[in-house]
């Protein structure tokens, strides 16, 4: 099974933590700037941001870029292999969006905002 992790970074985390738990997805750990819940189907993070940011900005893990690189062409998106701060990451472009995913980053416990860019127009 191919593994994505959808990344949250905001300056209203405790709002979208709250919103999350609203929804029905149970907290797996908080350490005061970083928050992961299990949806039941998989997980997904949330990032805080600094507080004059007031922009939403989703991020994707992948654990394999080759493979997410294929299937997403097989299934008629366009993606491309690309080079991120952790390693070989991937780009899906689609008609309105182009979305970056990187491999965890391995050394640090948490994500650095560093490695999130916003989502951006192609």
């Amino acid at each position: 099974m191919l593994r994505v992790r959808p990344i949250i970074l905001t300056s209203n985390f405790t709002q979208t933590v709250a919103q999350l738990r609203e929804l029905g997805l149970s907290r797996l750990e908080n350490d005061g700037d970083w928050a992961e819940f299990d949806s039941g189907n998989g997980k997904v993070g949330v990032f805080i941001e600094a507080p004059e940011t007031e922009a939403i900005k989703l991020g994707f893990e992948v654990r394999d870029a080759a493979i997410f690189v294929r299937r997403t062409l097989e299934d008629g998106t366009h993606a491309e292999e690309a080079h991120t701060f952790t390693g070989p990451g991937a780009r899906v472009t689609a008609p309105t969006v182009s979305v970056l995913s990187w491999p965890p980053p391995r050394i640090c416990a948490c994500p650095s905002p560093m490695l999130f860019p916003p989502l951006r127009q192609p």
